[in-house]
């Protein structure tokens, strides 16, 4: 099941007579907030059994995405194209935990991120032919001579 973050207005209320404006985020973690887990499309039994606050078993809490971790694909980028994925997961370690970064030349790394963004283009194999007007122009007349005849 998912698990969501909710507040709880009840606690909320206390808290901000309490504090003030002087509260800090791990204090509204510790004190406001709470993690419960339901179905998405949950009942309202469920949903009243879920969403009861743990401090002072209120059930007058509404949801928020306050200190959750949101991991999502987008299609097209890297969930059904796996060449693209593993490319960007390449591009990233070789940014941010590279192992080989002290055998690396300087310019070495732009060279390799150019490279792993190339790598999913289509290199387009379609050729044009421009002909010269005259040419284009006499081919036309004798077409055009040849219906009319």
């Amino acid at each position: 099941m998912p698990r969501y973050n909710y507040i709880c207005e009840d606690c909320e209320d206390k808290v901000v007579t309490k504090f003030g404006n002087k509260m800090t985020e791990s204090q509204f973690e510790e004190l406001v907030l709470f993690e419960t887990s339901h179905s998405m499309e949950p009942s309202k039994k469920e949903l009243l059994e879920a969403a009861r606050c743990p401090r002072c078993q209120s059930t007058k809490c509404h949801i928020t995405v306050f200190g959750t971790d949101i991991c999502s694909y987008i299609k097209g980028y890297g969930w059904r194209d796996r060449d693209g994925a593993r490319r960007d997961m390449h591009t990233y370690h070789l940014t941010n935990s590279d192992p080989y970064a002290q055998y690396r030349v300087p310019g070495e790394v732009d060279d390799m991120k150019k490279k792993l963004r190339k790598a999913g283009t289509k290199h387009s194999s379609t050729k044009h032919f421009v002909q010269d007007n005259k040419s284009m122009q006499k081919t036309v007349e004798r077409v055009v001579k040849h219906k009319s005849e």
